[in-house]
Parts: C-alpha cells; structure tokens; sequence
C-alpha cells in the first residue's frame, strides 16, 4: 500500500479534491515541501504562491525578462545544436563514401556518430542551464541540501562505484561502452525533460508533446545503441548474428538523423514562441 500510494503521489494529481497538496511538491522559492498545505494559500515561509509552486507560474503572464533570459538561452543552445547537427552530417557522409562495402559503411557511419553524440552531450548540459527552470539558491538548497538527500546521493554514489569497480574487473570493455553512452544519454534526456516542463508552463502543450517525442526517441536511441555496442564483438565470431546486428545499427543511424531533425524543428519552434512572448 505504501508502495502504491508513493507512486500515486509522484505521477497522478498533485492536489485533491479538498484543494490541499497531497504531492511532494516544493516552494519554487525557498524549497519548503508544501504537502499538507492549501494549494490557494501563500508559502508560511516565504509567501510565494503554492498554486505557482505546484502547477509552474505560465511564462507569458511573467516579467518579460524572464523570457528574454529564456529567449538568449533558445539562441545560445540553438545555434551549437545546428552545427553539430551539420558536422555529424558531414562526417557520415565522408565516411558513407569512403567505405569498402556496405556493412562497414554502416558500422564506420554508427561510430561517427556516437562520436558526436559524446559533443551533443556538452550542448545538452548547456541547455539543462540556459533554457530550463531556475529558481533561487534558497530552493537548492532547502531541497538538495537536507541530510535525507545527501545520504541517499552519498549511497547512490557508493552503489554505483561498486558496480562500475565489480563490472570493470571481470567485463571492462562493455562496462566502457556502457559508461559511454550512459554520458551522451543522461544529460540529453534530462534537457529535453525539463524542456517539456518549460514548454508546458509556456503554456505550449504542442511544443511539451514534441520534447516528449524527443525524449522517447533519445531513450529508444539509447537502447539501440547500447544492444549494437554489447551485440557487436559476438556479431565478428557468429555470422548468423552479424546481419541482425547491421540492420540494427542502420535502424539506430536512421533514428539518430530523425533525432536531430525533430530537435532541430523543436528548438526554432521554441525560439518561435519566445520571440512572440518578448514582443
């Protein structure tokens, strides 16, 4: 039950019926966890609104400096984007012409472009600062500097270290590979996950649904090259195993080029809707 009841709390709606805060929700100010409280009071705290905390105070209803702050994050993420997109381009394409047959082209081309993934991965971080929510320090550090998350980080973190020791000593290349893609996908999943939260406090549901999109496509993109990386060495000893391997590696090329056009698209749109909000 207190299982159930946690995931209720995190996925269904944050407030009742009774209009009272049943999510674990924080004060987008001072970091105060609101639940127990009345979603139309005012923060005992700091006075903020609980309604604004909660739900996201819409950016077309605010200063208009906050958007133009959003608006030169859009440009700073916007243009590293495109010339990566173009240098990825160019780099399958010189190596789609020099390669000997067509299973080497396709494996040479999925290379290329885990390379530029690892430079999409700085752009991504970029975007997690420039064009997501902030709040103040207060926030940061009433949520993240309590004793409660910093032992659940710090076992976390141990957790982790044993794991990436233990794989490490007995299978160090595949935990590597793994340690590779885990550094392109995380940072860009969090961005375009809370590009949808920004895109949904806009208000834009459109442009929210396209981040979704996004964020599905990097998740599948994901898997897909994680199962070609750990596929590909037992792919050179078993033949029969070599063809799936190459038309999963061409499904992941073509997802990655379809990723970044969607992307492409969404962050103009994104600049769009800015630029119509700072008029």
């Amino acid at each position: 039950m207190g299982r159930r009841s946690k995931v209720a709390d995190r996925f269904g709606q944050p407030v009742d019926v009774e209009n009272t805060v049943v999510a674990v929700r924080y004060c987008a100010k001072c970091g105060l966890n609101l639940r127990g409280r009345p979603a139309d009071g005012q923060c005992p705290t700091c006075g903020y609104s609980i309604h604004d905390s909660v739900y996201g105070r819409y950016v077309v209803d605010s200063d208009r400096s906050e958007a133009r702050e959003l608006l030169d994050g859009a440009n700073v993420v916007l243009y590293p984007v495109g010339l990566v997109s173009g240098l990825t381009a160019l780099g399958m394409l010189t190596t789609l012409l020099g390669a000997r047959d067509f299973p080497n082209a396709v494996e040479d081309v999925f290379n290329v472009g885990l390379f530029f993934a690892t430079l999409g991965s700085i752009v991504a971080a970029t975007g997690i600062v420039l064009l997501t929510d902030r709040h103040p320090m207060a926030y940061y550090r009433a949520r993240y500097g309590n004793l409660g998350f910093l032992l659940k980080l710090a076992a976390g973190l141990v957790g982790l270290a044993a794991a990436l020791i233990a794989a490490g000593r007995y299978c160090p290349r595949p935990c590597w590979q793994v340690l590779h893609l885990a550094f392109f996908t995380i940072p860009s999943c969090i961005f375009l996950s809370r590009l949808q939260a920004l895109m949904r406090r806009l208000p834009n549901l459109l442009l929210a649904r396209y981040a979704k999109v996004a964020y599905r496509l990097t998740c599948v993109l994901a898997a897909a090259a994680l199962a070609i990386v750990l596929l590909r060495p037992l792919a050179y000893s078993h033949v029969s195993l070599s063809g799936f391997v190459t038309a999963l590696t061409l499904l992941a090329v073509t997802l990655g080029l379809v990723l970044l056009i969607w992307v492409m698209r969404l962050l103009l749109l994104v600049r769009k809707a800015l630029l119509w909000i700072c008029r």
